[in-house]
């Protein structure tokens, strides 16, 4: 076949290697074609910022929505199918991935990060047999600790990488916080007790935090999750991203766990003011505390001291004694103002 006659890389793509994909049971759903992963590199042009061109794979397969496994660097089909292979490694490097392939559409050109080797293969391997060889190379990942039960009964969620991200707030996970998510699951899912993420400020990490432990204990590796803030702020910030728990946040708060998760936490700048009525109360009655209490009363946020009434606050509860009305008047219950008098003359 003549140059002229060869296709370039887009008939490739469409003509030869889309089919292998198919053939190989890589469906719709886990291919994902030109997949810009970056925005393109910033720099300055005088006092005028500007951007280098995009990274981008040709193909990026997925195992399911969770979990990317490889990419795949097309090229025409009168160069080599190895002539991609740098290219899709630096690729699958900066996208924290175990293999990376290049293809003409004729041959294809593999590389295993997990055993640094390199070959040449007629057809591209199955999903499964993707995913054999990734949890070959990580299998603590996919076996689930002994007397524990993942949260869907779907066998799959056995392994927490294959737990589809929460998406309820409509964000989906950049490509370095699906690397920082992935390892630090995988670590932790390996029996590491230590982990260390160091990330710029705006870059996601309550979000990944979230993304961790909603994959760890929907696959039933793990129970309880502390979540440390040294502000107040950060803290309710927290809280209001673990929103995908529900019922099952709560705020520890001046040292105290709540025992009870039955509903959630309102950060609300609301004071209780408790009254003391003129006779102890006998029994329990509408607009009382415990047995015996006095009355329970809201302060409007207006009338809170600005810490108590900043955004944000923490429930707080402030207990005010009401003076007895006599002694507010100026003399001692019980005492009579005309008698009083009498008694000085």
């Amino acid at each position: 076949m003549s140059n002229d006659d060869t296709y370039n890389e887009a008939d490739t793509r469409a003509k030869l290697i889309d089919p292998g994909l198919h053939d190989a049971g890589w469906d719709e759903g886990r291919i994902r074609r030109e997949h810009y992963f970056t925005k393109g590199q910033i720099y300055l042009v005088g006092d005028r910022a500007r951007r280098k061109q995009p990274l981008k794979a040709d193909y990026l397969l997925r195992y399911n929505d969770a979990l990317p496994l490889a990419v795949v660097e097309a090229k025409e089909e009168g160069l080599t199918s190895a002539a991609g292979l740098q290219q899709a490694k630096g690729y699958a490097q900066q996208l924290g991935l175990l293999f990376a392939y290049s293809s003409n559409g004729h041959g294809i050109e593999e590389f295993d990060f997990s055993t640094q080797a390199q070959r040449s293969l007629a057809a591209f391997p199955s999903p499964d047999e993707l995913y054999d060889r990734y949890t070959a190379a990580n299998p603590a990942v996919a076996t689930p600790p002994s007397g524990r039960q993942a949260a869907d009964p779907k066998a799959a969620y056995l392994d927490p990488l294959l737990v589809p991200y929460y998406d309820g707030d409509g964000k989906r996970p950049r490509y370095y916080q699906e690397i920082a998510v992935n390892k630090a699951v995988a670590a932790i899912a390996g029996g590491r007790r230590r982990i260390l993420l160091t990330m710029a400020t705006g870059t996601g990490k309550t979000y990944m935090a979230l993304q961790i432990a909603w994959k760890l204990t929907r696959a039933g590796r793990a129970r309880r999750v502390l979540f440390l803030a040294d502000r107040v702020a950060l803290r309710d910030q927290a809280y209001n991203a673990f929103a995908a728990f529900e019922d099952a946040r709560a705020v520890i708060d001046e040292g105290k766990a709540p025992t009870r998760r039955g509903r959630p936490l309102r950060h609300v700048p609301v004071a209780l003011r408790r009254e003391r009525p003129a006779r102890p109360c006998a029994r329990r009655g509408r607009g009382r505390g415990r047995r015996g209490g006095p009355p329970v009363r809201a302060i409007p946020a207006r009338l809170l001291r600005p810490r108590d009434r900043r955004r944000g606050a923490p429930l707080r509860l402030r207990h005010v004694e009401r003076r007895p009305q006599a002694l507010r008047r100026g003399h001692a219950p019980g005492h009579d103002r005309h008698a009083q008098a009498r008694r000085q003359h």
